[in-house]
């Protein structure tokens, strides 16, 4: 039998993915496909795929798809699991007792509620929460102010960042 490995990059854009995802579908001679490394990416080749009966194997963390998947498979733990290891970590491993938020409403609201509730199932309660909007008309000026509140609250302990990398960077 005759295998060949094509290889493309969807330079970590959805829209990229998609296009990939078509194409490679609509060869007719695929067996599988793995990829992509972007999240986003991820959920718009699956659905391209899907529809396909390509089995898609995700080499980074289960991705929490927009409706079931039959044919995407993850070698990595889901992003829930990863929310509740680092909150178990943060209070049982580390022995914080304390802990706050800061996370872009409502994009990581999901992110941010289990964090919590895992925490609190140990006994210990969320400090603060702080919030903001990333598509609000000035992000960065909430952002501002939620370090301000931050750096005067000495009763924060660890901070969990429920954001893009981007805006984590920023913050």
């Amino acid at each position: 039998a005759v295998f060949a490995l094509d290889v493309y990059d969807d330079a970590g854009e959805p829209a990229k993915s998609r296009e990939i995802a078509e194409k490679i579908a609509s060869q007719g001679n695929v067996v599988a496909a793995i990829g992509t490394w972007s999240e986003r990416g991820t959920e718009q080749a699956a659905e391209i795929l899907e529809r396909a009966q390509i089995p898609m194997i995700v080499p980074t963390r289960a991705q929490t798809f927009a409706s079931p998947r039959k044919w995407s498979f993850s070698l990595g733990y889901s992003r829930d699991d990863e929310i509740r290891f680092l909150a178990n970590y943060v209070r049982n491993v580390s022995g914080d007792v304390l802990a706050s938020i800061i996370s872009n409403e409502p994009r990581f609201n999901a992110s941010a509620e289990l964090f919590q509730k895992t925490y609190e199932r140990f006994g210990a309660p969320i400090k603060h929460r702080w919030n903001f909007d990333a598509t609000s008309s000035d992000p960065q000026a909430r952002m501002l102010e939620i370090a301000k509140e931050v750096k005067a609250a000495p009763d924060s302990g660890t901070l969990y960042l429920a954001m893009d990398p981007g805006e984590a960077a920023r913050l």
